[in-house]
């Protein structure tokens, strides 16, 4: 290689994921941001994690969240969405 190129440095992507650059690097900060929340079991302590999800949710545009616990400090947020098909059956994730 002259002296006067630089080498280009390469992005590691995932071969079956033609996935860019900006979107992996928003998505391993995300990842790394929830995984630093402490839901260590026990006591568990879900709800500040259930709270870092329902943020990141609103902010992409969901409606109708809410945080239930099932006992102090173990939520879940939970988003009602309304599907398209009238008799569907609902589905939670």
């Amino acid at each position: 290689m002259p002296a006067n190129e630089k080498k280009e440095k390469k992005t590691w992507q995932p071969k079956m994921f033609p996935i860019d650059g900006e979107i992996m690097q928003e998505t391993a900060k995300l990842l790394s941001d929830l995984i630093q929340i402490d839901t260590t079991n026990p006591p568990g302590n879900e709800t500040p994690a259930a709270e870092f999800c329902k943020k990141r949710l609103e902010k992409e545009g969901f409606e109708n969240l809410e945080i239930l616990e099932s006992a102090p400090g173990r939520g879940s947020v939970i988003c009602r969405w309304k599907g398209t098909v009238p008799n569907a059956k609902s589905i939670l994730f």
